[in-house]
């Protein structure tokens, strides 16, 4: 059989539009998939920048109250840095979303300092 016999084969045609729709629609649900990934990764950020700011009103203010220079000392500041990560990973469970699935902890630890960061400053 050659190639334009099997092109006039209706049995042929079916498969390649069934095959043409589930590349489409594959694609259309990457698109998707990506989407969602990309507002989880979203709102995982903003929930570490959030416990950032609560930590920062509840935990360090009050230890760098009168404190001269105002600064924390590592041990505290690590402290801060895992409240805030136990606070953005309970926000997120909250909604359904694993911190650590979006996020390595080393950006997590990256995305807290630059939230302090940008507090401080």
């Amino acid at each position: 059989m050659t190639l334009p016999e099997l092109l006039k084969d209706p049995n042929v045609i079916e498969l390649i539009g069934a095959i043409l729709a589930a590349l489409w629609a594959w694609a259309k649900a990457n698109k998707w998939v990506k989407r969602r990934t990309s507002l989880r990764t979203a709102q995982a950020l903003e929930a570490l920048e959030l416990a950032v700011v609560k930590v920062h009103k509840t935990y360090t203010q009050l230890i760098l109250e009168g404190r001269k220079p105002p600064r924390l000392t590592p041990s505290e500041k690590a402290s801060a840095e895992g409240q805030a990560l136990r606070i953005a990973k309970q926000a997120l469970l909250e909604k359904g979303i694993e911190l650590y699935r979006l996020i390595p902890p080393t950006t997590a630890q990256l995305a807290i300092r630059k939230a302090v960061n940008t507090l401080l400053h």
